[in-house]
């Protein structure tokens, strides 16, 4: 059992993806990599009481809060957040193939760092897709990648 954020929306498009889930550290760590690219963050909103978008919303961090507490991404902040990760992929590819380090120094093996580009991919392609929500899962069962489909 593992936290898990999880995202979601109601998606427009023919074929379209709704879902995406991933660690708290993969999280953190997509926002990271989005900054260090060039993504300047424009701040998430809360839904306002009876679901609805706050109409002048107040700007908060991307820290996932609990389900009864979601955040949205607008889909600007999302788009150039995937345009970020995508535009830097090639020398992203190069860094985990040259070996990356955990936080505590430790070479992460090559199945961590493929599975570090995968997941990056799937991110590109779910945050393309426009605006999202996200809160945290506590607790959520261990998946075989930890990304819904």
């Amino acid at each position: 059992m593992s936290d898990m954020v999880r995202m979601f929306r109601n998606s427009t498009e023919p074929g379209g993806r709704d879902l995406f889930a991933c660690s708290v550290a993969e999280w953190v760590l997509l926002q990271e990599l989005g900054r260090d690219f060039g993504w300047t963050p424009l701040g998430t909103t809360y839904f306002a009481p009876g679901g609805a978008a706050a109409a002048a919303p107040r700007l908060h961090e991307y820290a996932a809060g609990s389900a009864a507490d979601p955040k949205i991404i607008e889909a600007g902040d999302a788009r150039n957040w995937a345009r970020a990760l995508e535009d830097r992929k090639h020398s992203l590819e190069r860094a985990v193939q040259s070996g990356l380090r955990t936080a505590d120094g430790e070479n992460r093996d090559l199945e961590d760092a493929a599975g570090l580009t995968g997941l990056i991919d799937e991110f590109i392609e779910y945050a393309y897709g426009g605006a999202f929500t996200f809160a945290l899962d506590l607790g959520a069962p261990d998946h075989d990648d930890g990304r819904a489909r």
